[in-house]
């Protein structure tokens, strides 16, 4: 949620990542359950895939990509 001194009315946006999550620890990079979250589609954790395919598919990133076409 973001608000303006010129535009009292919040503007909301809402960014999900569907998967599982998994016991097994697998990847060296990102944080948290990163290693364990295995977004839909994919046979690899957030912690094993590249920067960009991660941030295509992570709830910040879609909730980013939400917010920039609100704002256009």
């Amino acid at each position: 949620m973001i608000t303006s001194k010129d535009d009292p009315l919040p503007l909301y946006v809402e960014g999900r990542s569907n998967g599982i999550i998994k016991t097994k620890s697998i990847g060296d990079h990102g944080f948290g359950y990163d290693d364990m979250f295995y977004p839909d589609g994919y046979n690899e954790s957030f912690a094993s895939i590249n920067a960009s395919t991660k941030l295509k598919l992570s709830h910040r990133g879609r909730a980013f990509a939400a917010l920039k076409d609100k704002l256009k």
